[in-house]
């Protein structure tokens, strides 16, 4: 397997385009590029549909992090809960960066039952350069992204297999070469 496989892509145009991926060495990763207009739909958007060839997202400022099998079970977890009070956080740091993920649910003031989720994304990398920006979705998206979860958390022993697999035919095959 040379590239990752892209699993689903949920793109909202007000505010970020996520991508769930299965990298080469098997690991769920979710990408998340920020929109040019966040809280606004882009330029010459009507009724919810973006002009052909409309740039959106800049994927520059993308933060890209890998999601471990504890992530995941925190995030079903958080699921069934529905408790505004508990937010899951996922950091990933190394010299290069220092990513943090966060997944919070939002009251209805006047009911004080949870209304919907934003996941806040932030980054930092070594030169100091900040990437931050936030996606509100609704319940029903978030159930989404669970089921994504979920299908991957069932899969994993047999995704990681054959990504070994297929590493180990690659190096096997380049051997064979230089025979």
């Amino acid at each position: 397997m040379k590239y990752a496989i892209d699993v689903h892509e949920m793109v909202f145009p007000k505010y970020a385009k996520i991508q769930f991926k299965i990298n080469k060495g098997g690991n769920l990763t979710i990408a998340a590029s920020p929109a040019f207009t966040p809280g606004q739909l882009p330029e010459g958007t009507k009724g919810g549909k973006v002009p052909k060839g409309t740039r959106v997202f800049d994927y520059e400022k993308q933060i890209i992090t890998s999601l471990g099998i504890s992530d995941i079970i925190k995030l079903i977890e958080m699921s069934k809960k529905k408790v505004a009070t508990e937010n899951v956080d996922i950091f990933r740091n190394s010299e290069k960066y220092n990513k943090k993920i966060t997944f919070s649910y939002n009251l209805d003031e006047s009911t004080g039952v949870v209304k919907f989720l934003t996941i806040y994304f932030h980054s930092t990398d070594y030169t100091g350069k900040e990437i931050k920006f936030y996606l509100p979705i609704s319940l029903v998206n978030f159930e989404e992204i669970i089921y994504i979860l979920q299908s991957y958390l069932t899969s994993v022993c047999s995704i990681k297999l054959f990504c070994l697999a297929e590493t180990d035919d690659s190096q096997s095959n380049s051997q064979s070469f230089e025979d």
